[in-house]
């Protein structure tokens, strides 16, 4: 009879675990560790996009200012 109490125990011990899990109160482990792996990648991959950014609003050029200032800003009519 002691077997069968430890039985019974352990089942309830596993199906309140698969409850928990199904319910998302548990994450398991493996699953923690993939979804760690990829916040990491996710934040490597962010920090890499902010120095590019960064790298090309330093080496960017803009337009003569003289440039901007000749051009014509009048409308001319459409003809058909």
């Amino acid at each position: 009879m002691e077997f069968a109490d430890k039985i019974k125990i352990q089942s309830f011990r596993l199906f309140k675990l698969e409850h928990l899990i199904k319910e998302g109160f548990v994450i398991l482990a493996s699953r923690f560790a993939e979804t760690k792996e990829f916040d990491l990648q996710r934040i490597q991959e962010f920090e890499v996009s902010i120095e590019d950014k960064e790298c090309r609003r330093r080496t960017a050029t803009s337009a003569p200012e003289d440039n901007l200032k000749i051009l014509p800003l009048t409308r001319e009519w459409f003809e058909n």
